[in-house]
Parts: structure tokens; sequence; C-alpha cells
């Protein structure tokens, strides 16, 4: 089994970090030692509800808004790593898809 690599010193963007695979891989990186962590969740209330005591950026907002990704840009000087977790499912078969939904899921 292949192990991950130290993350010390390291900071880590994480999207749907509130909950599920984000909240899992927030852990992960804690176990592995990242240094700091910005998190980003359409669930103000999941990502305050995260235990963490390293320093940590919790963003409420919808990762297709272009204004939050400028809020993070111009609000974290550094980041090392990013997990591009947040999504939606849709049920309808992909060649199906407007172009407009598509861009959303």
């Amino acid at each position: 089994m292949t192990v991950m690599g130290d993350f010390e010193g390291r900071s880590a963007l994480i999207t749907g970090a509130g909950s599920g695979i984000g909240a899992a891989c927030v852990a992960l990186l804690i176990e592995r030692g990242v240094s700091e962590l910005v998190l980003v969740d359409l669930d103000p209330a999941s990502l305050d509800g995260l235990d963490i005591s390293l320093p940590t950026r919790r963003y409420a907002g919808d990762v297709a808004d272009p204004a939050l990704w400028q809020r993070i840009e111009q609000e974290c000087p550094r980041l090392d790593l990013a997990v591009l977790n947040a999504g939606i499912a849709d049920s309808a078969p992909i060649m199906d898809i407007d172009f407009a939904q598509w861009r959303k899921v």
C-alpha cells in the first residue's frame, strides 16, 4: 500500500469540506501534519461543526461563484494543495444535460 507524504508546513484547500468525503479529507490531512486549512462548503453550520485545532479559514459559499474565489485569493496568501471535492449529482444521462446544468454539476 502506498502511504501519502508528510504535509507538515503546508496549507490545504478543501471544497465540500463540511461532511462526507470532504470532512474525511480534512481528518486525513490533519493526521498527515498539514499546518493550515482553507475549508469551503455551501453549509456554514457543517463547517462550524468541524472541531479543528489548527489555523483554519472557513468559507461558506458556492464554488461556482467567482466572488468566493476572489475573496479566497485575497485572504489566503498561500495554498500548497487542493482537494476539489464539492459537487452535485444529477440523475439525468449526461447526453441529456444542457451546458448550464453541466457547469453546475
